[in-house]
């Protein structure tokens, strides 16, 4: 583990002393309730004896740093693929505040793709919204099937804490 000096003074989480020395492995990482973690040492005297304590803590932190890059990768395909295999024929769309008003144009056969009409939607976000609108499974059946398999073991997940109703 490495550590770098900061020119802010913290507490040691070794001998709570004042500290400005920071763990690189976990720094800046999420702490899994919207906070980041940093963990702080007076010297590398206190980081060593500290490490056996912390390193179940900062190996954590790095996993879950790993598996919010997953979920960043995941939406990413998701919608990359939702924009180039998009089957829904649209009109016209109203925006009225923070509600998008979507007219379906006329069907066409389902098995029949297009790219998805970008220039109608302004913004990454209201893109994002209009692709999710209608098939709200289906961003979840993705991931389990993306990465299912590739984080079994690795993490504890449950299946039914990703479940939703339908729309």
């Amino acid at each position: 583990m490495k550590i770098t000096s900061e020119p802010e003074t913290h507490e040691c989480w070794a001998c709570l002393k004042k500290a400005n020395l920071v763990c690189k492995a976990c720094k800046g990482t999420q702490d899994g309730v919207g906070g980041l973690v940093a963990v702080y040492y007076c010297d590398a005297k206190c980081q060593k004896d500290g490490w056996k304590a912390h390193k179940p803590l900062c190996k954590a932190a790095q996993d879950r740093t790993a598996l919010y890059r997953m979920g960043e990768i995941a939406r990413y395909l998701y919608y990359t693929f939702q924009k180039n295999a998009w089957k829904w024929v649209i009109e016209k769309v109203v925006k009225d505040g923070d509600t998008w008003l979507v007219y379906d144009g006329q069907s066409f056969d389902k098995s029949i793709v297009a790219p998805f009409p970008s220039a109608m939607f302004p913004d990454a976000e209201d893109q994002e919204t209009i692709m999710s609108y209608n098939s709200c499974n289906s961003a979840v059946e993705f991931v389990h099937k993306l990465f299912g398999d590739t984080l079994k073991g690795m993490f504890e997940f449950r299946h039914d804490e990703c479940n939703m109703q339908p729309c």
